[in-house]
């Protein structure tokens, strides 16, 4: 919950309110919201096995920037990897 914007930031007006935004929390946090922890697809993705064809795409996609200009992947590469 830490990472959701629309945390409130007072308490919830009743046991409805806290109910109805913890429901909007869940369906965001399974159909929106993208983990580093599974490779940035939703836990819904993930949890309808949707994730191996966008993991795939995703690959194809960063190949096809590699071959197109290697020079520049490489230094991003070493950016992301602190070299």
């Amino acid at each position: 919950m830490k990472y959701i914007p629309s945390y409130p930031a007072k308490p919830f007006e009743s046991i409805e309110a806290a109910r109805e935004w913890v429901h909007e929390f869940v369906q965001w946090y399974n159909k929106g919201h993208r983990h580093s922890g599974i490779q940035f697809v939703t836990p819904g993705q993930r949890h309808r096995g949707e994730d191996r064809e966008i993991l795939e795409k995703r690959k194809a996609v960063y190949e096809a920037a590699k071959e197109k200009n290697p020079a520049v992947v490489r230094r991003n590469q070493r950016l992301e990897s602190g070299q």
